[in-house]
């Protein structure tokens, strides 16, 4: 199965989710580690958080409960629901998380300190592209985002830079 997310944390260590279970790895090579071994919890698109000692992740849709955001500690493995509906969370050296739901981008203010939502959030980059859940972008440790348009009628995509005074230019 394809991994739901992958990360490169800060840490050291490299992070996904497969099968709703979080992996681990150092990123200097040697063993995977499953984090949430007992599977009550199904997992995916691991985001390490400032200061290393939590991920932001997906609660997948379970049976009538919508897909949700939880933060989830590495040291006790405890899982603390954020309340907020949304998927393939990233956090932003602004204080903001960056969240898809239902095919759109969103953004919001996030504490770091207490792990919770601290004001309502916004749409944001209204051509991204979102597909199921995941939203098909990266973005930098300095808050640079780097994403795919959602191309209408199905037209292959292709990648490019683009000058700051508007210049395409095609990479590939």
């Amino acid at each position: 199965a394809s991994p739901s997310g992958l990360e490169w944390g800060a840490d050291g260590y490299i992070y996904w989710a497969q099968r709703g279970k979080l992996h681990r790895i150092p990123a200097s090579g040697g063993e995977p580690e499953t984090l949430n071994r007992d599977g009550s919890q199904r997992l995916a698109f691991p985001t390490l958080l400032p200061g290393g000692r939590t991920l932001l992740c997906s609660r997948p849709l379970v049976s009538t409960k919508p897909v949700s955001m939880v933060a989830y500690d590495l040291a006790s493995g405890a899982v603390k629901d954020l309340g907020v509906a949304g998927s393939n969370p990233h956090y932003l050296p602004s204080g903001h998380v960056l969240f898809a739901l239902q095919s759109k981008a969103f953004v919001a203010p996030f504490d770091l300190e207490t792990l919770a939502f601290t004001g309502p959030s916004v749409p944001v980059l209204p051509r991204l592209w979102v597909d199921q859940d995941e939203m098909q972008l990266a973005v930098s440790r300095t808050g640079t985002v780097a994403y795919l348009p959602a191309a209408p009628g199905g037209r292959l995509h292709e990648l490019v830079a683009v000058t700051l005074d508007g210049k395409v230019e095609p990479l590939l």
